[in-house]
């Protein structure tokens, strides 16, 4: 599930060493691969967390889930000649998959203008949710749809062809959990077209991704260099937004270090006025309905922030043992919330102080090359200045490909 530095440095269209070739003639081939998982689930949360997730969306949160998935990928590459390959491939997906909607806060402005002339201010009174809702339904779709050209060199993509800033999610070594970068990325839900070079031991890479369709997301230019030198990789990248209502940034680097089956790896990444994506599958959006003068108004308020993200990842692997652990840290001066202006109601405000630590902590056994159990879990604490928040997340599952 992960995305490795291997997959950022080299063209990730190749199938796996296992997959299964179902035709190959005349400078054309089709390979079929896939997995199936299975994960037990467990997350809970504070008493601080719990209350807030329970006033919006109700008692779905603190749970425990079982969740069956599978997937398979068909891959399709024509030798077009001159050293250039054709390729095309795409994966149907099936399982579960998570439904939310977001709650809508309802404000009185009336009260609240007359608490504020009486001197006599309580904002819970003026307000009402609708809380969102919390769903889980099985589906088949299709998938991370990749077109594109090959060569020793270099690749061109379009479709679900990964990021340049992919370099800020390498030192996350877990099978399933996440670091902040997966939920930047909004992840499996990017459009792009992608352009990498390869120079010996440089990667190049340039792309865009138009996420504007999504509910949360938005559209950005991305580029990175990346190089591998004897035992130590490194590189940069940097990602500015488009289309949207604010144009936010993120500028990263990334270096590790591979030894004796020891890997280490450090990723530091500074977000400016970036709009946050999905968190738990929770839109960071929130709908609120006004009510002025006998006048009903509709608006979305989107959420930003600026923060600096450091994140430490490693692992050791002993033949078919593999042990790995994690820290994050968040630390953002300016978390806030804006929307348009209109009807003179101005909602923008900021400055809130966010911390967040994460830890994790797995283990991971190959009983097969084809099949692996695995059992991680992380400690989330966050601090928002009025109130501590924090969550528990435990993963056990196994993963055989073919």
């Amino acid at each position: 599930m992960k995305k490795t530095l291997l997959s950022v440095i080299i063209a990730g269209a190749a199938t796996s060493v296992s997959a299964i070739e179902v035709y190959n003639e005349n400078g054309t081939s089709v390979n079929l691969n896939g997995e199936v998982k299975g994960l037990y689930e467990r997350h809970t949360y504070n008493d601080t967390s719990a209350k807030i997730f329970k006033k919006l969306y109700g008692d779905g949160f603190d749970r425990a889930e079982v969740n069956p998935s599978a997937e398979l990928k068909i891959t399709g590459e024509t030798d077009i000649g001159h050293g250039i390959k054709a390729f095309g491939s795409f994966k149907i997906k099936g399982g579960e998959e998570t439904k939310t909607t977001d709650p809508t806060v309802m404000v009185d402005l009336d009260k609240l203008e007359q608490q504020l002339n009486n001197l006599d201010f309580n904002l819970e009174s003026a307000l009402k949710i609708k809380q969102g809702s919390y769903e889980r339904e099985d589906e088949i779709k299709i998938e991370d749809i990749v077109l594109g050209f090959k060569s020793d060199t270099g690749t061109l993509t379009i479709g679900k062809t990964d990021s340049s800033l992919d370099i800020l999610g390498s030192a996350n070594m877990t099978n399933e959990l996440k670091h902040s970068y997966d939920y930047f990325e909004d992840a499996n839900q990017a459009r792009g077209i992608r352009a990498q070079a390869n120079f010996n031991d440089i990667s190049l890479s340039l792309d865009y991704q138009d996420l504007k369709e999504l509910k949360y997301g938005q559209d950005y230019l991305a580029g990175s260099i990346t190089q591998k030198v004897d035992l130590f990789k490194y590189g940069a990248t940097y990602g500015r937004t488009i289309n949207s209502d604010n144009t936010g940034s993120v500028l990263g680097a990334m270096a590790g270090i591979e030894i004796d089956g020891l890997e280490v790896v450090a990723t530091f990444a500074k977000y400016n006025d970036m709009k946050l994506f999905k968190v738990d599958n929770v839109g960071s959006d929130i709908n609120v309905n006004f009510e002025y003068e006998g006048k009903h108004y509709k608006k979305t308020i989107h959420s930003y922030f600026d923060a600096n993200v450091i994140t430490l990842g490693a692992s050791y692997t002993m033949q078919d043992l593999k042990l790995y652990t994690g820290y994050e840290r968040i630390k953002s001066d300016n978390l806030g919330y804006y929307s348009v202006n209109a009807h003179n109601i101005d909602l923008k405000f900021g400055g809130i102080e966010m911390k967040y630590n994460t830890y994790h902590l797995g283990a991971e056994y190959t009983l097969h090359k084809n099949f692996k159990v695995f059992a991680e879990g992380a400690i989330i604490k966050g601090d928002w200045g009025c109130d501590d928040t924090g969550k528990k997340e435990y993963i056990v599952g196994g993963q055989y490909i073919f």
